[in-house]
């Protein structure tokens, strides 16, 4: 059960009468979870298309009707599932991913029973997002306002600076929830994981570990022919250094923890 009340649903199907017998599985497992049916969309808070690949149009009409909802999903937070054997072609979830984005949930006939489960996930994933984000933007707006009574100082950490570093991260980690664990864009994020995991590491080696006199003795010779380009070359070469030393101890499964 929810703890929200007066929570509806909306359901359509657009199939045989299989699909009928799974909307009827949809909505028994709905109502246990406290929500109550409706015909009206704008009431809804989820929406579901338990979908059939057999039937005549039947991709052109749902994209047709997922296109419609993505303003109200905007307007109303709607969660948009789509359900069904049609969901179990590969080439259509592929364009739902990449042309419908605001779509929610995903499931094909032989993962039904797992709805629920993935309807609490989406609903759990947009509390945290309200929370990074609403705890952010506090703590940024909080330490500006301490600002006026106590300086923002960064070599010194005063108070304010730590309210508004803490409430950027707390920004960073709501941004970066949404983007890959939310809409799940996994690709060409590595280098993200190697920072990650060894972020204590990356910190110390750019902060205590002098690398720039490395970086000197291999670029020895450059800076009369660079000029002010050399000390862009110098950040380059410590941001390069310090990243190929955490991602050797990424992959050496070498993580440093406190």
């Amino acid at each position: 059960m929810l703890e929200k009340k007066n929570r509806k649903y909306n359901i359509l199907t657009m199939g045989c009468q299989l699909n009928e017998n799974d909307s009827e599985k949809l909505c028994g497992m709905l109502e246990k979870m406290g929500y109550t049916k409706t015909e009206d969309m704008k009431e809804a808070n989820i929406a579901i298309f338990n979908t059939c690949c057999v039937r005549e149009n039947a991709e052109e009409r749902l994209f047709g009707k997922v296109g419609e909802l993505k303003n109200l999903k905007e307007k109303n937070n709607l969660i948009i599932a789509i359900g069904g054997c049609m969901m179990q072609e590969k080439h259509i979830t592929d364009k739902i991913k990449e042309s419908y984005p605001f779509v929610d949930i995903l499931f094909g006939t032989h993962t039904l029973h797992k709805f629920p489960e993935d309807l609490y996930k989406i609903i759990e994933e947009k509390k945290k997002l309200k929370l990074y984000f609403g705890t952010g933007i506090t703590m940024v707006i909080a330490g500006w306002l301490w600002n006026f009574q106590m300086p923002i100082i960064k070599t010194i950490w005063t108070s304010s600076m730590v309210l508004v570093s803490s409430g950027y991260c707390f920004l960073l980690m709501g941004l970066f929830y949404y983007w890959i664990d939310y809409k799940g864009h996994r690709s060409g994020i590595t280098w993200l994981k190697v920072y990650g995991m060894n972020s204590i590491v990356a910190y110390m080696l750019a902060n205590v570990v002098n690398l720039r006199c490395i970086g000197e003795s291999l670029f020895y010779g450059l800076e009369q022919y660079m000029g002010s380009y050399y000390s862009f070359l110098m950040t380059l070469w410590n941001i390069g250094a310090v990243y190929v030393i955490i991602w050797f101890m990424y992959k050496r499964g070498i993580f440093l923890k406190v």
